[in-house]
This record gives structure tokens, sequence and C-alpha cells, in this order.
């Protein structure tokens, strides 16, 4: 279970807001944001946003989330970059929006994949038996710092563990099958994120 922290808002002595989040290696989810209603259009919860978000980065998280709860805090994530996180074909959510934002420079999809002659990563939003004959929902045509296996920026893309999930070079399939069975080069949780591939 992921511990919860606290970070504080004050305006002098007095503590006007708070933050509780959870923190995982890569990812960090925020729990719950409050700010006292007399202060709220002072800006403070987006300050306090964008003082954990550095802190974040230095501790090398990829990718925050989030649950809107009420839901009229949609329109104040989404002013901080938040989007949606696709909802499942076999995961359905549990009722409040779920939203996250990349903060590292990560590896934007391509339009398709195919017919090209690179190492690519593609992704379906189902599982490998529902998705065999259908065109990957994301495809990355992934490049590598010089001399290493290690991408140049990161793919960080929201995920379930059981999406089908094929890597191929050159047209050659590496390997195809759920993001769980992909091994230890991939992070995985509710997001996919891949740092950095195996030799072939």
């Amino acid at each position: 279970m992921k511990q919860k922290e606290l970070v504080t808002v004050s305006i002098g002595k007095t503590t006007v807001g708070f933050l509780v989040y959870s923190l995982n290696e890569l990812t960090a989810t925020i729990d719950i944001l409050e700010i006292q209603k007399k202060y709220r259009k002072r800006r403070l919860g987006r300050k306090l946003v964008q003082a954990v978000f550095e802190y974040f980065k230095v501790k090398g998280v990829c990718v925050l989330d989030l649950q809107c709860a009420p839901a009229s805090s949609e329109k104040f994530w989404k002013k901080l970059g938040f989007i949606d996180i696709p909802e499942s074909h076999e995961v359905k959510a549990n009722g409040n929006k779920e939203l996250y934002k990349t903060i590292v420079a990560d590896l934007r999809p391509t339009s398709s994949a195919r017919n090209i002659s690179a190492e690519i990563i593609e992704l379906w939003d189902s599982e490998p038996r529902i998705a065999v004959n259908s065109e990957a929902n994301w495809s990355w045509q992934v490049k590598f710092n010089r001399g290493t296996r290690e991408l140049s920026k990161p793919i960080v893309q929201p995920a379930y563990r059981d999406w089908r999930l094929k890597w191929s070079i050159d047209g050659k399939v590496l390997k195809d099958d759920k993001v769980k069975y992909f091994g230890q080069d991939i992070d995985f949780g509710k997001f996919m994120i891949i740092r950095s591939l195996p030799g072939h």
C-alpha cells in the first residue's frame, strides 16, 4: 500500500490549504486538494499543485493521476493540463472521472506504425484475444540514447495490465502479448512506462 504524504500552504501562521498524495517510484496520485473557501480566489491551489509538480520531477516521477471528486473540480485540473484516462473495454471507471498528467518530456504516439521500417511499440486498449485483427490504438517509433537501449524519451501511457502490447523491429515481431508479460523493462500499474528495451 502506498504511503500518503501531506503538503500544506499557509498565509502567515495560518494553514489555509493542503494536498495529500501517494508516491510510487515513477507515478504519483493526488488524493485530496483542499483550500479554505475564503482563500480560493488567490490561486493558492494552483501554486500548491505546481510546487508539488516540481518536487515530483526531482523525485523522478513521470506521471500523476487523480479522481475528480467532486466532479466540479474537473475544470480546475484540466486548466493545469490534466487529461482523461482512457477507459478500458474490460475495466469500467468507478463513477469518478479519472485524469492524468505526464510531467516529463515523453515520446508521443505516431499516427500509424504500418509500413514503418524501424523499432516500433504498439498498444491496444483490449486483451490480445479481442485485439487480434484490429489496428493498434497507439504506436511509438522508439529512438535511443547513443550507444544504449535507453529510450531518448520514455513512453508514458495509461494502460491496463491485460491490454495487448507488441514490439517489432523492421516488421519482425519480437514480442506480442499482454502488457504484464513484457518483463522488467516495462513498469506498469495504471500506466505503462517504458524507459528502455532489452537488446535483441
